[in-house]
């Protein structure tokens, strides 16, 4: 993991590794200790680059966004189904989640304020894409606006419960998972204009 020699760290290099470390250890035993350990430098080198520990670890949840919101979210076209970029959404959500469930639970379970600087494009970034595959149910602007963080909800709240173990009946989650967007989806198809 440690960088090859004369090569500069840069804040990027910082947050892969820390990533890395986080799927390797898992949550509960990432340090910014063994952050530093990994890139081969002292722990006070990091704040070259990350205005201390608490930065360092907001830095790792914003790049988690990020990467949920551009693995996660489709790439529209126009002759693209409403239904189909629904169900496409969903299981990318989740196969994002299942390959990298430490920075998934990382990065879900803290909440940044709307307004904040960094955060606020990722969020709108999410919600334009939500509104976007909605906008053809014909749900109206209120609605589709109910709509997205009913769907945006649905799922993270369902990926959330089942990285943390919480599904522990026998029945399949996969099963459960299609089960729910279908149902989600049939919710928004009788205000579909046709």
């Amino acid at each position: 993991m440690p960088r090859p020699k004369g090569k500069t760290l840069t804040p990027q290099d910082i947050l892969d590794v820390a990533i890395i470390l986080l799927e390797t250890q898992g949550v509960e035993d990432f340090s910014i200790n063994q952050l530093a350990k990994a890139l081969a430098i002292k722990p006070p080198s990091l704040y070259n680059h990350f205005a201390g520990d608490e930065n360092i670890r907001r830095s790792i949840r914003l790049e988690g966004w990020r990467r949920i919101a551009e693995q996660c979210l489709p790439d529209i076209q126009s002759n693209d189904h409403p239904v189909d970029l629904i169900q496409r959404t969903a299981m990318r959500c989740r196969e994002f989640a299942i390959e990298n469930p430490a920075l998934y639970l990382f990065t879900i379970q803290h909440s940044f304020p709307p307004s904040d600087i960094e955060f606020s494009p990722i969020l709108h970034h999410i919600l334009d894409v939500y509104v976007t595959i909605l906008t053809p149910f014909g749900l109206g602007q209120e609605d589709t606006l109910h709509a997205a963080r009913l769907l945006h909800s649905s799922i993270h709240g369902f990926l959330l419960n089942e990285i943390l173990g919480f599904f522990t009946a026998t029945e399949s989650t996969d099963r459960s998972f299609s089960w729910m967007v279908n149902h989600l989806v049939e919710s928004f198809l009788p205000q579909q204009v046709a």
